[in-house]
């Protein structure tokens, strides 16, 4: 609880390279417990700072790690071992996909963004409508 409160405290303050500390130990304290729902939420809140701090690789940096620890029964969306459609795949590990996907598009790594857009556009109907209008529109540009 003190971390979560520190986390917010010295993001208020603009503090950003606390608030990332903080808000990083929170979420390896979420990914330890299997919170899902607070992983997705943190990890938005510390990709977010890193995007307005113009650190596009450490964004996607805590968005992959995130993927990775919170949902390692799932492959990878996209490459030579990509699934290729799973039914039953969790929202919040297309939520993080999704992230992932626009960071990597308003980067260096371009290309990467938009195959893996690509590959969320088969998952489009398990996609919160925000994400799903902004998965088609950006897949229109």
């Amino acid at each position: 609880a003190l971390t979560g409160t520190m986390a917010k405290i010295s993001f208020s303050e603009n503090d950003w390279k606390k608030s990332i500390v903080y808000y990083a130990d929170l979420l390896d304290l979420y990914i330890k417990g299997g919170k899902i729902n607070e992983i997705v939420y943190i990890t938005e809140i510390l990709s977010n700072i890193c995007i307005e701090l113009g650190n596009f690789k450490e964004a996607e940096y805590y968005l992959s790690n995130a993927i990775e620890k919170a949902f390692p029964n799932y492959g990878p969306l996209t490459g030579p071992n990509a699934v290729t459609f799973c039914a039953n795949i969790d929202p919040a590990f297309l939520k993080l996909q999704m992230s992932r996907a626009l960071v990597l598009s308003k980067s260096f790594w371009f290309e990467k963004g938009l195959e893996l857009l690509q590959a969320l556009e088969k998952y489009k109907d398990k996609l919160s409508d925000v994400d799903s209008t902004t998965l088609l529109e950006t897949l229109a540009v």
